[in-house]
């Protein structure tokens, strides 16, 4: 069924069941490409500062929004700590994962587009939705946060992620109270709590969004 391979998609972030690790790593604005990366690093490791510092956010929403995707990191970051400790075998993960623009490999991999001071990563997955960048006047490459969300949708795609941090948090608990006790019961919990949020948050958004883009 195409809503449970789409959990929630807003439209460059997708959140499935998988095991996933993201390696820190230092800012670096340089390129579209090393900035698409630290941003991917920075939301990895739940860092709200160092996503938005690798982002051209212009408002409290804009913001806000990234905020929440990085939220999702830390608390992935619970989970994960809690599963190695607590769930055999020792050392696996378990956690969701968002979607190939917040893998190395695959930004590495993306097809590169400039054009003056605006510039787009299109992954070989035709499937994700290519990543917009802006050049700042200090040289230094930027996510266009708007490009991650819609503008219509906003604030509830902002909600929506928030509520995804929670449910990620209360399923890490879970482990650490040993009310959950398997890879297999973890897993199936986080995407029972993910398709309540779909269903709870999402009914309204239409299943397919055009990516939102500046005014010029």
């Amino acid at each position: 069924m195409a809503q449970s391979a789409r959990l929630i998609l807003i439209p460059c972030l997708l959140v499935a069941v998988e095991a996933t690790a993201t390696a820190a790593a230092a800012t670096d604005l340089t390129s579209p490409q090393a900035a698409a990366k630290s941003f991917a690093s920075a939301v990895g490791e739940g860092d709200k500062a160092g996503a938005l510092a690798a982002c051209d956010a212009d408002d409290d929403g804009e913001r806000g929004l990234v905020e929440a995707m990085a939220a999702i990191g830390a608390a992935q970051k619970k989970l994960q700590v809690a599963s190695q400790a607590h769930l055999a075998p020792a050392g696996q993960q378990v956690g969701p994962i968002m979607s190939a623009w917040l893998d190395h490999s695959a930004i590495e991999g993306a097809k590169v587009v400039e054009q003056g001071a605006a510039a787009e990563l299109q992954f070989r997955d035709k499937k994700r939705p290519p990543l917009k960048l802006r050049k700042g006047g200090d040289g230094k490459w930027r996510l266009d946060a708007i490009s991650l969300g819609n503008r219509k949708t906003l604030a509830t795609q902002t909600q929506t992620l928030h509520a995804i941090a929670a449910a990620i948090e209360e399923v890490a608990a879970g482990i650490e109270s040993a009310q959950i006790r398997s890879h297999q019961d973890a897993s199936e919990a986080i995407e029972s709590r993910m398709r309540r949020i779909a269903t709870e948050l999402l009914q309204d958004i239409p299943a397919t969004q055009p990516t939102a883009t500046r005014e010029s």
